[in-house]
C-alpha cells in the first residue's frame, strides 16, 4: 500500500483502481483533471510490488522537464525513492550528472524516471539515450513502464516517432497513453496511440485496413478516381505491355491501378462532414483499455467565459490586406500552384492583421505600422487595463511577441515569457513567478507553452492570435482551468473585424463540434475563408 502525498479526488482513486490489473491502459483525462498523479502512484503501485524499476516518459517539449521539476517531487509516494532526469540534447553539467546517476547501482532500488521531449526521440542521441535506459530497466531491473504524454502526438503509422516508439516498445512490460484530446482529427488518430499499448486492441494491424473499416472511402469509380486512373495508365500500360493475353493485361493494370488508389474519405456534399462509419464498433474496442474522466464531471470548476474583442485594421494594413487576399483567391484555383504557397499567403494575411510581414526571401520582419499605432496592441492593452487580476496572454508569431513584451515594459506591467526563444530553465522560472504572484502576465506561444504546464494563478486568458490547431486551443485554454482554479476564468479573442481571425476562429469551433479538421479541395478553402 503506498502513502499518497496529498488526498487523491475520488476520480483519480477510481483511475488507480482501474489501471491496478492492467499492462497497457489509456488515461483519457481531460486537461487539468490529474492524469499525471494517476500515472506516477501507479508506477509508484507497481515498484512497490516489486514490478517496476523504470518509467520513460514522452511529452511535449517543456513539459518532460515540467515532470521533473514539478510533478515528480509534488506526488510521488511518501516512502518511494526515486530519481529523475529529462535528456538535453545540450545538457549542461548538472543535467549530464543528473542523467548518470538514472544509470547508477543503488542499494535502494529507486524508481527511476526518464523523461523525454517527443521531438528528441526522433534524433540519433535521444533515441540511443531512450533504448539505453530503456534495455537498463528491462535487463537489470524488474521492469519498464514506457508512457506516452499527450499521446495525440503520436497520429500517423508512418511518423517517425511511431516507428521509433514501436522500436522500443518490445523492452517494456507496461504501457501508457495519456490524452484528454485523444481524437482531434479523425478516428484515425486510435490507430497508432492503441497499436503501441497492444497491436491487438484494435483487431488490425493494417493501417489501410483500418481506414476502410471505420470510414465511407471513395470508390474507384468516382471521378477523382478516375482522373487519377487516367494519368497512371499510360505508364501500366507499357509496364505489361509483355503481357500477351488483353484479359489478363488488363487485370494486371486494374490490380495495380487499386494498390495505387489513395485511401480518401468521402465527405457529406450538403455539410461537407466526413462520413465515418463503425464508430461504436471502434468505441467497443478501445472501451475496455480507458479510463474517461471530463472536467465536468469530477470537478467544482466554474464553466468558461468565452467573450470577443474586436478592432478596425488601419487603412495602411487593409490595403496590403485586400492586396493579399486578392492575390489568394487566385492562387485557391490555380492548380498548378503547390500547396504551401498557399499555406503561406493565408499565413501571410495573419501577419498583416498583426501590424506586420515577413520580407519574401528573408528572415526580416517589416512592420506596417510603429507599434504604438498598431490596432491589436492598442486592443490588448485595453483589456490589460480592465482586467482583474493576472493574465495570460497566448500570441501565434515571435514578430506578436516581442511587440508584446516592449509594450508591457513601457507600461510598467510585470510579465514573463514561455516560448521557444526561452531557456528550459527560464521557462521553470517564468511558471514559478506567475503562479507566485510577482509576475501579472504570462506571455507564451500557445505550441510551445500550450501543454502540461499548471498556470491556475490566472482569472483571464487573452488570445492576442490564434493558430489553426484545435489542440492548441484546447490544450493552451486549459493550463488555466484545471485543479487548483478557485474561480471563473475569461476567454478573450482580440479579432481584426472582417478578416481571416474570424474565419480562424469559426474553423476552431467547427472541429470542436466535429471533432475533425476539416481538409479538402482548394473550393472548400475557398468557402471557408470567405472567397466563394
Amino acid at each position: 500500500m503506498i502513502a499518497f502525498r496529498r488526498k487523491p479526488f475520488a476520480h483519480q482513486l477510481a483511475a488507480l483502481e482501474f489501471t491496478a490489473a492492467r499492462q497497457e491502459f489509456a488515461l483519457l483525462m481531460e486537461q487539468g483533471t490529474g492524469k499525471s498523479f494517476v500515472l506516477m502512484n501507479d508506477a509508484a503501485r507497481r515498484w512497490s510490488r516489486g514490478e517496476l524499476s523504470g518509467v520513460f516518459i514522452l511529452a511535449p517539449n517543456g513539459v518532460h522537464t515540467n515532470w521533473c521539476l514539478r510533478e515528480l517531487p509534488q506526488d510521488m509516494p511518501e516512502g518511494v525513492p526515486w530519481r529523475a532526469a529529462p535528456f538535453f540534447s545540450d545538457a549542461n553539467k548538472a543535467e549530464r550528472a543528473a542523467m548518470e546517476a538514472l544509470f547508477e547501482p543503488s542499494s535502494e532500488k529507486p524508481l527511476r524516471f526518464l523523461t523525454m521531449n517527443w521531438e528528441a526521440l526522433i534524433t540519433d542521441k535521444g533515441f540511443a539515450a531512450a533504448e539505453k535506459f530503456c534495455t537498463l530497466m528491462r535487463d537489470k531491473g524488474r521492469g519498464l513502464m514506457i508512457a506516452g504524454d499527450e499521446s495525440q502526438r503520436v497520429k500517423s503509422p508512418s511518423s517517425q516517432r511511431f516507428k521509433a516508439l514501436k522500436r522500443l516498445r518490445p523492452l517494456s512490460k507496461a504501457r501508457a497513453i495519456l490524452s484528454g484530446t485523444p481524437i482531434t482529427n479523425a478516428p484515425f488518430d486510435a490507430f497508432s496511440q492503441f497499436g503501441f499499448l497492444d497491436p491487438e486492441i484494435l483487431e488490425t494491424t493494417s493501417f489501410t485496413a483500418f481506414k476502410a473499416e471505420y470510414a465511407q472511402l471513395m470508390p474507384g469509380r468516382h471521378g477523382l478516381m478516375r482522373h487519377l486512373d487516367q494519368r497512371w495508365l499510360p505508364a501500366l500500360q507499357k509496364k505489361y505491355s509483355h503481357i500477351q493475353n488483353p484479359q489478363e493485361r488488363s487485370n494486371a493494370i486494374e490490380r495495380e491501378l487499386a494498390r495505387r488508389r489513395p485511401q480518401i474519405v468521402m465527405k457529406d456534399e450538403a455539410t461537407g462532414r466526413p462520413l465515418w462509419r463503425n464508430l461504436g464498433r471502434l468505441e467497443a474496442l478501445i472501451a475496455p483499455h480507458s479510463f474517461r474522466v471530463l472536467k465536468k464531471d469530477c470537478l467544482d470548476l466554474s464553466e468558461k467565459i468565452y467573450t470577443q474583442r474586436y478592432f478596425r485594421l488601419t487603412r495602411k494594413q487593409l490595403d496590403a490586406y485586400n492586396l493579399l487576399q486578392d492575390e489568394l483567391r487566385l492562387q485557391l484555383f490555380d492548380d498548378t500552384l503547390a500547396p504551401l504557397a498557399r499555406i503561406a499567403s493565408i499565413t501571410k494575411l495573419s501577419q498583416v492583421v498583426s501590424g506586420y510581414f515577413i520580407v519574401p526571401g528573408t528572415d526580416e520582419v517589416q512592420r506596417i505600422m510603429p507599434p504604438e499605432d498598431n490596432p491589436r496592441l492598442a486592443a490588448l492593452l485595453d483589456e490589460l487595463e480592465d482586467a482583474d487580476g493576472q493574465v495570460i496572454i497566448w500570441a501565434r508569431f515571435r514578430a506578436e511577441l516581442e511587440d508584446i513584451a516592449h509594450a508591457l515594459l513601457a507600461e510598467e506591467i510585470p510579465f514573463v515569457q514561455y516560448h521557444g526563444g526561452i531557456t528550459a530553465r527560464g521557462r521553470s522560472e517564468a511558471i514559478d513567478s506567475f503562479q507566485g504572484g510577482a509576475a501579472r502576465v504570462f506571455l507564451g506561444q500557445q505550441a510551445a507553452g500550450g501543454t502540461g504546464i499548471t498556470l491556475t494563478a490566472a482569472s483571464a486568458v487573452i488570445y492576442y492570435s490564434n493558430t489553426w490547431s484545435l489542440e492548441d486551443r484546447l490544450q493552451s485554454e486549459d493550463r488555466a482551468h484545471r485543479i487548483g482554479q478557485k474561480g471563473a476564468v475569461r476567454y478573450i479573442d482580440l479579432l481584426a473585424q472582417g478578416t481571416i481571425d474570424e474565419k480562424i476562429v469559426d474553423a476552431l469551433r467547427g472541429k470542436i463540434n466535429l471533432a475533425s479538421i476539416v481538409t479538402g479541395d482548394a473550393r472548400r478553402a475557398a468557402a471557408l475563408l470567405g472567397f466563394s
